[in-house]
């Protein structure tokens, strides 16, 4: 797993993987009429490989005892592109016998794209059985006995101006505010709805049926911050940007 998560050193698990067939973890095993089987080591590499991205970010966890004596249960990694518009999250639950909640934070700025769980039926078992991650009313992931879970995420802030770029009609005055601030657009608006997001992703504050070329966006009970405002009409998207509230 170390070996695989560092891009330096991908040749070399490359080499562990699909060379060494006679390694005592059999990645790939020789079966007795000639024949190649890729084991579950192997389908594990085939897996992660694409979600240990360009560098490796400090994680910390926290879980109980595992049920063997060691000290933790799960361990997680964190993986961030090097343009910073990807980050992901894999967590292992090396108990054999205890299901573990985990729960993520740290993640501000970033929007979940894909949560998976690898489980098998058996500790050993040779097939790999992967569903959708969801979590529980408190926000846990439920991690079951040696299962993997994997965690996609995508920056908001990157997509944000990635879109914006194509939109270049739309002016906020002033930004940052800290009681109210004006969208004035170049073209007409026609029962256009602003909608205010959070670094979640929840809809904070909305103002609908906007016609003309400018609205008022107040500040009303909003904490200071980051938020990112979408301009829609119908289905169709006029224009996005981020405002931030100060104090």
């Amino acid at each position: 797993m170390l070996a695989m998560s560092q891009t330096n050193n991908i040749e070399r698990a490359n080499f562990w993987v699909y060379g060494l067939w006679t390694n005592a973890w059999h990645p790939i095993r020789k079966n007795s009429n000639g024949t190649f089987t890729s084991m579950p080591a192997a389908e594990m590499y085939k897996i992660l490989n694409p979600v240990f991205l360009d560098n490796s970010v400090l994680s910390t966890t926290s879980s109980p005892a595992a049920s063997d004596g060691n000290p933790y249960s799960v361990r997680c990694g964190a993986f961030i592109s090097n343009d910073n518009t990807k980050l992901n999250v894999v967590g292992v639950n090396r108990d054999k016998i205890n299901t573990i909640p985990l729960q993520v934070n740290g993640v501000a700025g970033y929007t979940l794209v894909n949560a998976r769980l690898l489980t098998a039926t058996a500790l050993n078992s040779d097939t790999i059985i992967e569903s959708i991650a969801t979590t529980d009313g408190a926000g846990n992931y439920i991690l079951p006995p040696m299962s993997v879970i994997i965690l996609e995420y995508t920056s908001l802030t990157t997509s944000i101006r990635q879109i914006n770029s194509t939109f270049e009609t739309v002016f906020l005055s002033p930004n940052p505010f800290s009681l109210e601030t004006t969208l004035r657009t170049t073209t007409q608006l026609k029962d256009a709805t602003l909608s205010v997001n959070n670094v979640f992703g929840k809809t904070v504050a909305q103002i609908k049926n906007i016609s003309g070329q400018t609205v008022t966006l107040q500040r009303n009970a909003l904490p200071s911050g980051l938020y990112f405002i979408q301009l829609t009409e119908g289905n169709k998207q006029i224009a996005t940007n981020k405002i931030i509230i100060s104090d």
